[in-house]
This record gives structure tokens, C-alpha cells and sequence, in this order.
């Protein structure tokens, strides 16, 4: 744990990282939104469902865990254009290797966590490959 120093020198523990700024420093928030202009949907979404920030850093342990570091995620809300207040968070493995590379190593993030875990979101996340 970092420590800070106070003016009178006196060592204390410095605050523990909310989970939305943990996740701020881990995921891309890809605000793109074309059916309603506001300026942070992943961020609000997140807000309104703070369960998922949970969820969602430990999503990137376990994608981590089968894909390796070198692949950077984002997080991007879907709004279905036919009912808008229908919101979805996608979790985007953005992944330079091809579709045959990358679809088992998928496969084993589904099996060996995603399709347990997938409860817990309610319906409200998806993890999908963005492929670059």
C-alpha cells in the first residue's frame, strides 16, 4: 500500500482506488455514442450499475489469464436503435491476431470463467474480440 506523508510528517496509508478509477486506469472507455449525445456513457453506465466495475476488473484478470497482457481492452456501450433504453456494456479484447488465433483462446475464457460468471451481469455485459 502507497503511503503519504502529511505535513506534520506523520505516515499514513493513502486512499484505496475507487473501482471506477481502477478501471479508468485499466480499460479503454470508448464513449462513442451515436444515439444520445452525452459526454461519458460508459462511465454513467457504470454509475447506474456499479455492480459491474467489479465484474469487469475481474474480466480482465481472467482475459489476462488466456490472452496474455499485450491486448488492450475497452469498454463501449451498445444501444439497441430500436429501443434505446435498451443498454448493454461490451467489453471489447481489441486483438491484432486473426479469427483462428483468437476465437479458441475465446472458447477457453468462456469455459474456464465467462459462462460462470455470467449471471453476475445481469445481462447488462458482453466480451467480444475487436478485431484490429
Amino acid at each position: 500500500m502507497t503511503e503519504l506523508q502529511t505535513k506534520s510528517g506523520a505516515i499514513k496509508p493513502a486512499p484505496i482506488l475507487s473501482e471506477l478509477e481502477q478501471a479508468r486506469r485499466h480499460f479503454i472507455f470508448k464513449d462513442v455514442d451515436y444515439v444520445f449525445k452525452r459526454p461519458a456513457p460508459v462511465e454513467d453506465f457504470l454509475r447506474e450499475n456499479p455492480f459491474l466495475i467489479s465484474l469487469i476488473l475481474e474480466a480482465r484478470e481472467q482475459i489476462r489469464r488466456y490472452f496474455g497482457a499485450d491486448h488492450t481492452l475497452a469498454l463501449q456501450l451498445f444501444y439497441d436503435p430500436e429501443n434505446p433504453q435498451n443498454r448493454q456494456l461490451i467489453l471489447l479484447i481489441q486483438a491484432r491476431d486473426g479469427f483462428e488465433k483468437v476465437r479458441p483462446l475465446l472458447d477457453q475464457l468462456n469455459e474456464g470463467w465467462w459462462f460462470d460468471a455470467i449471471e453476475r451481469a445481469q445481462g447488462l455485459l458482453d466480451i467480444i474480440p475487436e478485431y484490429l
